[in-house]
């Protein structure tokens, strides 16, 4: 038993003791068979994916429907789901992903602050639980007020952490961006740290010599108030010593706007190599199946520098909301709250035969 499965029993065990620890342990026997129809897409986790490459193998997936549990083993500051999600057949154990060779553990990190000012939550799907008369469970970020780091910036995210040898990988989800997004556009400033996607080969805050990451942004481009939002990615290397970023590459897409109060589904397939090995695709794809391309980057997706054996991605989060005081503070005071809705996670990779190395 891993130490994260032990946290999660004497979570449990806390609440016949009337603690609020988060955990509400599931019942299969209380199941609907109703309340297992996913209303996304016309399957439940659209494997049928028009984009993912070939030879690729399943990790995870999971809809968040009945079964999956939130579970708040460290009240306020980080975040966990258990549990199988019997809407699917098969890789749907939130505990058995913890436990899987290429992953080291899933969790949700809050940082500072509590649940008046950022949360992440299981919820009856808002945009289509009263159209199509079917329970819907998705993921809710919710993020008020900036409080880490002394209320200079606040997140919500999904970490895959620790991961092992994985160098040739896909993940994909759905995304809701709420209107309140759209106030956005009204921000006196340019926007260039919105973050929703970010990898990190390897991180900045351990004894790592080559921090690097690859971040997947929603940007404003101008100052005053503007029509349209639109996503950007770059790579950044890290300099511990000046502790500052250096960007290596940097794209934005000026032509496809940010869905604002539309589901999309958001994929990236990421490819560990060098300038010309290493490679990023990122797409998105609407409720009528019609896809585009955001970016298709050949270049660096490590740091230029490392002399290692590539030996894959060890942090990385697909699902993040992550930004500064201003931005936050903008939307609050003019009546919103940032918010989005997840849904349909999927993490695959290159199966083992066909995995190489990118240097």
């Amino acid at each position: 038993m891993n130490t994260k499965t032990k946290l999660k029993m004497l979570s449990c065990i806390g609440l016949s003791l009337g603690l609020s620890t988060g955990c509400n342990t599931p019942n299969i026997d209380q199941v609907n068979e109703d309340d297992l129809t996913d209303v996304s897409y016309n399957t439940k986790s659209d494997l049928a994916d028009s984009y993912r490459p070939d030879n690729m193998e399943l990790i995870f997936h999971s809809g968040f429907q009945p079964g999956t549990q939130m579970v708040d083993p460290i009240p306020s500051h980080k975040a966990d789901l258990e549990g199988i999600d019997y809407s699917l057949q098969e890789k749907n154990d939130w505990d058995a992903f913890d436990d899987h060779p290429n992953i080291g553990y899933f969790n949700f990190q809050l940082k500072d602050g509590n649940v008046n000012d950022r949360k992440v939550e299981l919820i009856s799907d808002p945009t289509a639980y009263n159209i199509i008369g079917k329970r819907n469970t998705v993921l809710h970020y919710w993020l008020k007020n900036a409080r880490e780091n002394n209320n200079r910036k606040g997140r919500v995210e999904a970490n895959i952490a620790h991961a092992k040898g994985l160098n040739n990988f896909y993940a994909s989800q759905r995304l809701f961006l709420h209107k309140d997004f759209d106030i956005l556009k009204s921000y006196e400033h340019k926007i260039t740290w919105l973050t929703i996607q970010e990898f990190w080969n390897n991180p900045n805050w351990d004894d790592s010599e080559y921090p690097f990451r690859v971040t997947l942004s929603i940007n404003k481009k101008s100052s005053g108030t503007v029509d349209e939002l639109y996503f950007n990615i770059k790579a950044q290397t890290y300099n511990p010593l000046e502790k500052v970023f250096d960007t290596i590459w940097t794209d934005t897409n000026a032509s496809i706007p940010v869905p604002v109060e539309k589901w999309f589904k958001l994929s990236t397939h990421f490819i560990e190599g060098n300038e010309n090995t290493g490679r990023v695709v990122v797409k998105i794809m609407d409720e009528k199946q019609y896809e585009q391309t955001l970016f298709d980057v050949t270049n660096w997706t490590t740091h230029p520098e490392n002399p290692e054996v590539y030996d894959g991605v060890p942090h990385f989060s697909s699902m993040k909301l992550y930004t500064k005081d201003s931005i936050i503070d903008h939307v609050r005071n003019n009546g919103g709250v940032l918010q989005m809705y997840w849904d349909d996670f999927e993490l695959w990779k290159k199966k083992e035969k066909d995995s190489f190395n990118g240097r």
